[in-house]
């Protein structure tokens, strides 16, 4: 499903069991209590997601844009990839593929 759009879809409860959703659009969207367990999420827009109750064990978020979404709270990321992501605490500019920045892992 690489650089799929899911733009403000509704996808609560769904299984992206090891999926490669590579440079996929999900702006936006519902992904509560989704389950992305070894998910590659690199270069993902999860801007403005709801990630409540998410489980993110051992998937790759490399270059994710995680701004404006509430992944920090109740989202199990125990083991991912979460270098380089861009969210709205951090002081880098959004991440894209075509020219990463070379920005520090973010520590929860």
């Amino acid at each position: 499903m690489e650089s799929a759009d899911f733009e403000y879809a509704t996808c609560r409860g769904c299984s992206f069991y090891k999926a490669d959703l590579k440079k996929c659009n999900l702006k936006g969207a519902d992904l509560r209590n989704c389950i992305f367990e070894e998910a590659d999420l690199k270069f993902v827009s999860l801007q403005g997601a709801r990630l409540d109750g998410s489980n993110m064990k051992n998937a790759n978020l490399q270059f994710a844009n995680l701004s404006g979404s509430n992944w920090k709270e109740n989202t199990d990321t125990t083991g991912a990839n979460l270098a380089n992501i861009y969210d709205s605490t951090s002081k880098n500019e959004p991440p894209t593929a075509k020219s990463p920045v070379g920005v520090t892992s973010y520590t929860l």
